[in-house]
């Protein structure tokens, strides 16, 4: 009899700690790591054939299975076929879509178009590198040009035939 008391007391004592798993919740859970990080470095992502984007960072976070790079501390240079510097730039973080080169840039942004000389200044900006087309949605942005300066929302740029326009603007100079 007491060896059935002691057996049925560790059987409940099994039962009661053991826990079941639901799949579907795991799943939900799991927290995706980068396959690879790189501290203090400078990364060389390909465009197409001969353009590319030289980025160099404090922390440099690459998601294969996302197809995802994300830069912490970012300064940019969009290179073109010849070598030559077309953009450059700098943002607190950078996520870059390593499918179709989309980008991401937040937190004091600065994205600079050489030739001619046009600087984008704000908090987070859209690049669509199939269409060449820069968005920064409806948020405040504040441009630069040999043109002038404006403040405003809404930026829309087509950087490849040098298009720009606002949703509203707040402020403008023309020189």
């Amino acid at each position: 009899m007491k060896n059935k008391v002691i057996i049925f007391i560790i059987i409940i004592i099994l039962f009661s700690s053991c826990s079941f798993i639901n799949n579907s919740e795991k799943k939900d859970d799991i927290i995706e790591h980068p396959d690879i990080i790189l501290n203090s470095a400078t990364y060389k992502i390909n465009r197409n054939q001969n353009d590319y984007i030289l980025l160099n960072s404090s922390k440099i976070e690459i998601y294969n299975k996302k197809n995802t790079t994300v830069a912490k501390d970012a300064i940019f240079k969009f290179v073109n076929k010849n070598g030559e510097n077309e953009v450059e730039g700098k943002c607190d973080e950078m996520s870059i879509n390593t499918d179709n080169n989309n980008v991401l840039f937040t937190g004091n942004v600065t994205f600079s178009i050489l030739d001619p000389e046009f600087n984008i200044y704000c908090e987070k900006l859209s690049w669509d590198d199939k269409n060449q087309l820069l968005t920064t949605q409806d948020q405040d942005v504040s441009v630069e040009s040999e043109i002038g300066k404006f403040e405003g929302s809404g930026l829309s740029a087509k950087i490849n035939i040098r298009y720009f326009e606002f949703n509203q603007i707040k402020k403008g100079e023309l020189y």
